[in-house]
């Protein structure tokens, strides 16, 4: 079973990638949009950068983004940045993980267009 954090982790990464301009999206956009607090969305956000999945891009338009094109990242990938250390060392979660497809296909569901780019 998947903590609260790494579930909203999950949002949070559907809703940059599928952002149709693929353009960064700020904290305070993903904050609203999730119905999060600015503070834990920021939390959230330095952690997935901190894992190397979303790039921080500062000034006028920036937010963050998607560092890893999607067909290349799974849910446990996404899950594992928020899950507590002994579900890591001792993969509890990642069997249910690797045993599903490598792509993010719920993202196509909240996505205007259906389709991504890398």
């Amino acid at each position: 079973m998947l903590n609260t954090r790494s579930v909203h982790g999950l949002k949070l990464v559907a809703y940059v990638a599928a952002d149709p301009h693929y353009l960064p999206v700020t904290v305070a956009k993903l904050s609203r949009q999730l119905g999060l607090s600015v503070s834990y969305t920021e939390r959230l956000v330095r952690e997935l950068n901190d894992q190397g999945l979303l790039s921080a891009h500062r000034g006028p338009g920036g937010g963050y983004m998607l560092q890893i094109c999607v067909d290349e990242l799974s849910v446990w990938d996404i899950a594992k940045c928020f899950e507590d250390g002994e579900a890591k060392s001792e993969n509890k979660l990642s069997s249910q993980f690797h045993a599903t497809s490598r792509r993010l296909i719920f993202l196509t569901t909240i996505s205007t267009k259906g389709e991504f780019k890398c």
